[in-house]
């Protein structure tokens, strides 16, 4: 049961983070960064069976999450709370609650050159999801009719590491796709 196919990149997290501030044209979430890290190492691992930023998936109230993504963003929300400099590419602004806001910091840009092109479609394709609305947001990663991803969260346990074959099937069971030869590459650790 293949659940983490590479440990979690924190540099590639922060450049992918980087990617999608400056093309969603608006201000990122926690919410927005975790779910666009989870589709976009989803989208890739269908298409190349590995993933662009790594980590085991888990379920958590919310969605998928790779913890260690999440734990860093709220790391950096801490560093803005204490008034310290926060750490990486993104600047931290205040929301409501406990929503905090992420932008380009001064002077960050994206190199495009740092990603291969089969990255940036798998991110491309992650952007289409995080422009969902909230509630079609929560639909897709909650709910079995909704999507292969919220089929595969309804089977998780909750806080434990997701099978990526789990994904694969609930995927060729939406789409009436194959993806034997990902399920393939998964089992050889490739």
């Amino acid at each position: 049961m293949p659940n983490q196919l590479m440990p979690f990149n924190e540099e590639q997290f922060d450049r992918c983070s980087l990617w999608l501030a400056t093309k969603l044209g608006r201000p990122v979430t926690q919410y927005d960064l975790v779910k666009f890290h989870v589709m976009t190492d989803i989208y890739h691992v269908l298409q190349y069976g590995r993933p662009v930023i790594g980590g085991a998936l888990v379920k958590w109230k919310f969605g998928p999450v790779v913890k260690p993504a999440y734990f860093r963003l709220t790391s950096q929300a801490n560093r803005f709370e204490q008034g310290k400099t926060v750490i990486g590419p993104l600047a931290v602004e205040a929301g409501r609650s406990n929503v905090y806001k992420f932008t380009p910091a001064q002077g960050a840009s994206v190199d495009e050159d740092e990603f291969s092109q089969s990255e940036i479609e798998a991110m491309e394709a992650a952007l289409q999801i995080v422009r969902l609305s909230f509630a079609k947001s929560q639909g897709f990663f909650h709910e079995p009719m909704a999507s292969f991803v919220g089929r595969v969260w309804t089977d998780a346990e909750f806080d434990k590491p997701i099978d990526w074959n789990s994904i694969v099937d609930a995927y060729d069971a939406q789409f009436n796709t194959n993806h034997q030869h990902i399920k393939a590459l998964l089992a050889l650790g490739v």
